[in-house]
């Protein structure tokens, strides 16, 4: 009886050590854990507290946006001015061009370029009374080549006398001399592209400097998108874009990119994400040409941006005119 009450005691303390140890162990256990729910909780705080940095953030970016966009509205408003302005100062100056295998208009170090001008007007356009004339400025354009004669910029601030040079421009037919009023190169791409529209619409027509009239209703389908753009910003991949082949000409490489647009602001926004390509951040270059078929009106609104590189956009504009491409932006670089 003695040895069972023993045995039992000893089995009771084993019991209870047992315990405590699995005891302790809980207690271990429950202090790791609370340890990760405090972690977690530190956490959500910090969740919560980059969610409003977020909203702020989206706050001054849509703050920034609007601001951007006036500042276009006011940098577009600039450029329209200062290429009035170009206009307006270009208005009595004539570009002569000569032809390089003939001694007419030959450049000479140190020359009296009135006087060429004179000659030229008197000898070859047979103009009357050009010792008359007054002409205050005339000047070379460019720097000198080997074996080529740089064009002459002369100013004829009197406009009969403006006017009757232009009327003598029809002796130069059959040469490769020219006579060209000066105008910025906006104004020259507009220009061009309306006497297109104009012969197409010839009889209704009526051209003024770079003004289309048609059945005498201004056109101004010709719409001008500004870069940059200030539209939502949205990351891409760029493989997502339509790319052509690399095209390389004179130490150029030129790369294509087409889009769907369907509307004007949806021309800004694929411009946009051709803009954040990472080839196009480094181009010397952005060319772009778009037609757009308005909901509104039914009309094909168009226009091109050659971006000071000659007017490679207007043929662009035209490739996409010759094919009758629709909400379609076009954009090489």
């Amino acid at each position: 009886m003695d040895d069972q009450e023993t045995f039992t005691l000893k089995d009771i303390a084993l019991d209870t050590r047992a315990t405590k140890l699995n005891t302790e162990a809980i207690l271990t256990r429950l202090t790791v854990l609370e340890s990760r729910v405090s972690t977690i909780e530190d956490n959500v705080k910090s969740v919560t507290t980059l969610s409003d940095d977020v909203s702020e953030m989206k706050k001054t970016i849509s703050l920034l946006s609007a601001r951007l966009v006036r500042t276009e509205i006011t940098a577009d408003r600039m450029h329209n001015e200062l290429v009035s302005l170009k206009s307006h100062s270009m208005k009595n100056n004539l570009i002569f061009s000569f032809d390089s295998s003939t001694d007419i208009g030959r450049d000479i170090r140190g020359e009296d370029s009135i006087g060429v001008i004179r000659s030229f007007l008197a000898t070859v356009m047979h103009v009357p009374d050009v010792d008359k004339m007054f002409i205050p400025v005339a000047h070379r354009l460019g720097k000198p080549v080997q074996g080529k004669t740089r064009a002459i910029l002369a100013q004829f601030p009197v406009s009969s006398q403006l006017g009757m040079v232009l009327k003598h421009t029809n002796r130069l037919r059959g040469t490769r001399h020219y006579v060209n009023k000066q105008t910025p190169q906006p104004v020259k791409e507009r220009q061009q592209f309306s006497m297109d529209a104009f012969k197409e619409n010839r009889g209704s027509a009526r051209l003024v400097n770079d003004k289309l009239y048609i059945d005498g209703r201004l056109q101004t389908q010709f719409q001008e998108v500004s870069l940059p753009y200030s539209d939502h910003v949205v990351p891409i991949d760029a493989a997502s874009v339509p790319v052509g082949n690399v095209i390389q000409d004179a130490g150029s490489l030129f790369k294509g990119y087409a889009l769907p647009a369907n509307t004007l602001v949806e021309v800004k926004k694929c411009m946009n994400l051709i803009l954040q390509l990472p080839h196009v951040t480094n181009s010397s270059h952005i060319i772009y040409a778009y037609r757009v078929e308005s909901t509104d009106t039914s009309k094909v609104l168009e226009n091109f941006n050659s971006d000071d590189d000659h007017i490679m956009g207007l043929d662009l504009l035209k490739m996409l005119c010759s094919r009758d491409a629709r909400n379609t932006l076009c954009s090489p670089r």
